[in-house]
């Protein structure tokens, strides 16, 4: 009997014109397992799908094109809160997704159904994409089986999302801050002719992340909630999420120098995560959370518990979600391959030998690979790919090439950090330091399913650009036999 009340007094309480009715911002709101396993602290962070929700410019920063499932059953199973979403990468960080909210009220005499349908746009506003900017375009519709509640309308929400890399400094990966406004001006035509307002509602919040295995963040939340009683309400949320498996991977480098071989690496940082969180709200104690994820190539399971207040009951939420551009992604696959007709191998061909000019060890040129840019890919990767380039310039025997082992022993006697290291002014400093003639640098990034390489050596001395090249392909094979054209190309052409 308790239930049946309360069920009837929350849905009046959600759908009531006198209680703010439609589209309530209550405790309860929110989507996806992972944000709200760190209490909704999330506006900064928002790399996954779900910051169509939390901060629609994060979308900018996803690697890859991402489908997100987040399904939870709350307030005793009272009400069932679905979100679907999906969201493609296109060019240099311009990213659209969709997604549909849905909260159907089903365990009510007098069902109700509301439904938000968000269009998505996000791009990088600053190369790098230190800063991002994103909108949701949303149409919301609400029905009921009271004759006279239900109603429709349009809103828009907006998002910013400053990065600042840390790593070039030695004082960890990130810091970010983000900012969003859920629904500007958004309105419902209802079906008696009452047009309401929906409360805006702004965010603003901050993360840091040292390296892979922890991060941490704090957001304030301010909105105009009907169902309480101040005329403008505030939410502090904050949250931790630690990755086990990275922090190993860390303590491992540290400790030897060396990542560990193939794609362990990469699986022992993405494998497992842990969250808890804390929200605090205007007129009811605070709340914690915890949650706990599972990922392993591009598919991700993540599970949160909440406490709600008085007779709410806990709720337990999941999300599924499948991303083509979760770590790993181009080396050390291990999977087994479909059963399909492979592609034939493609056709690596080189200069002769006579195409190649020839030195002497004392003629020959110093010259050094610093770390590749990543864009769109793994460190790792671009890592891997710089080692690559550097085995087929020894193999020409025009160049004296400097080991990574060397570079980073000298760079770091000198406190030089290379990472970031692509533009003009840098590749000199770092030439100079490396006490080579030339000095290579570049990216490797991917655009859908194909990578790209792209290089310019710099002549240490004059400081001006005396060559640059490109390579292209869609599979290692075809990626190493782009790097071998290309030191060939390099070797022919070097100035």
């Amino acid at each position: 009997m308790i239930h049946k009340v309360l069920s009837l007094a929350l849905l009046a309480m959600l759908l009531s014109s006198e209680a703010g009715a439609l589209f309530e911002k209550g405790g309860a709101t929110g989507v996806g397992a992972r944000p709200l396993g760190m209490g909704g602290a999330f506006v900064a962070l928002a790399d996954e799908s779900s910051a169509v929700y939390w901060n629609p410019a994060g979308l900018s920063d996803l690697k890859g094109a991402e489908v997100y499932l987040s399904y939870d059953r709350i307030f005793n199973g009272k009400i069932e809160y679905y979100f679907p979403t999906f969201a493609v990468p296109l060019w240099k960080g311009i990213t659209i997704g969709g997604a549909w909210e849905r909260k159907d009220f089903v365990d009510s005499s007098d069902h109700a159904i509301e439904d938000t349908v968000y269009f998505s746009l996000a791009t990088p506003l600053m190369p790098n994409r230190w800063l991002m900017a994103g909108m949701n375009c949303k149409y919301l519709s609400a029905t009921s089986d009271f004759p006279d509640v239900g109603g429709t309308g349009f809103g828009i929400d907006t998002g910013l999302l400053l990065s600042l890399p840390l790593k070039q400094w030695g004082a960890g990966k990130d810091l970010r801050f983000g900012w969003s406004v859920q629904d500007w001006s958004t309105t419902i035509e209802e079906k008696k002719g009452v047009t309401q307002e929906l409360p805006v509602v702004h965010r603003i919040g901050t993360s840091y992340r040292y390296d892979e295995w922890v991060a941490v963040e704090a957001d304030l939340e301010n909105f105009k909630d009907s169902s309480v009683s101040k005329p403008s309400s505030n939410r502090r949320r904050f949250g931790i999420e630690i990755r086990p498996g990275a922090l190993v991977t860390f303590i491992h480098k540290v400790a030897t120098g060396m990542p560990f071989p193939g794609d362990l690496d990469d699986i022992l940082s993405g494998l497992i995560a842990l969250r808890c969180g804390y929200v605090g709200f205007a007129t009811v104690p605070g709340r914690f959370s915890t949650g706990a994820s599972l990922a392993y190539y591009g598919f991700g399971l993540d599970y949160a518990y909440l406490g709600h207040a008085g007779n709410l009951g806990d709720s337990h939420r999941f999300s599924f979600s499948y991303s083509l551009g979760r770590k790993p992604c181009l080396f050390g696959d291990k999977r087994p391959a479909r059963p399909a007709e492979p592609p034939p191998a493609p056709q690596i061909v080189s200069p002769p030998p006579a195409a190649l000019p020839t030195a002497t060890p004392e003629t020959r040129l110093n010259i050094a690979v610093a770390d590749l840019q990543a864009d769109g890919v793994s460190s790792a990767d671009a890592s891997v790919i710089a080692n690559l380039l550097r085995g087929e310039l020894v193999k020409t025997n025009v160049f004296n090439v400097i080991e990574k082992q060397n570079m980073e022993k000298v760079l770091s006697e000198q406190a030089f950090q290379q990472t970031g290291c692509t533009t003009q002014e840098c590749a000199i400093k770092l030439g100079k330091l490396l006490n080579v003639q030339r000095i290579v640098v570049g990216s490797f990034g991917k655009l859908l399913s194909r990578y790209f390489i792209n290089v310019r050596v710099v002549n240490v001395e004059t400081g001006k650009v005396t060559y640059a090249d490109e390579a292209k392909g869609e599979t290692v094979d075809a990626i190493e036999a782009g790097l071998k054209l290309m030191s060939a190309r390099l070797a022919i052409n070097m100035k």
